[in-house]
């Protein structure tokens, strides 16, 4: 029992210590253990988009951020960004020009909605493809547990002339066994 317990604690500590060193390594962790973090740049929420700039700007990815669009970054490349795009459509340019100006400059991935040509339209193929799919097997499995609960559930029924048979059988067996 010893030696169970011994083992048990070290488990135990050895998770500890690994759960420790994640909260350390995570940026929350690394926050509380006293290294210093950078802040964001906040965006001034009293400065207003004009709507083709906002609307230009929500459509292009933030090359640092990623997962933000240019309209919604903080960063100072976004906001570098935004001026760009406002300049560019204050000339005349299209939104058009403006997204294809980027593209060139930063590729495709910059487009937060890929465009829907070539080998991109798997981008909005395939998922549409995996839920049809999905539901197919779904429809066909659960189909085919119905039919195999109901085959499990049908019960055999002897003909009536085996029935017939067998009931007077164990009647005559009865009668001898009582005689």
């Amino acid at each position: 029992m010893g030696d169970l317990g011994q083992g048990l604690r070290t488990a135990c500590a050895g998770f500890v210590i690994a759960l420790g060193l994640v909260a350390a390594a995570s940026p929350a962790g690394a926050a509380r253990g006293g290294e210093a973090t950078i802040p964001a740049p906040e965006r001034p929420e009293d400065v207003t988009l004009d709507p083709r700039v906002a609307e230009v700007a929500s459509e292009l990815r933030c090359p640092i951020c990623q997962n933000l669009s240019v309209a919604d970054s903080p960063t100072e490349l976004a906001t570098q960004m935004r001026a760009l795009i406002a300049e560019k459509l204050a000339a005349g340019e299209s939104p058009e020009a403006v997204k294809a100006y980027f593209t060139t400059k930063y590729g495709d991935w910059v487009l937060l909605r890929p465009k829907r040509e070539g080998f991109a339209w798997l981008v909005w193929l395939l998922p549409v493809a995996g839920l049809l799919v999905g539901g197919v097997a779904v429809v066909f499995f659960t189909r085919r547990s119905m039919q195999r609960r109901e085959d499990a559930l049908e019960v055999v029924s002897p003909e009536p002339s085996e029935a017939d048979d067998y009931s007077r059988r164990i009647a005559r067996e009865i009668e001898e066994f009582d005689a």
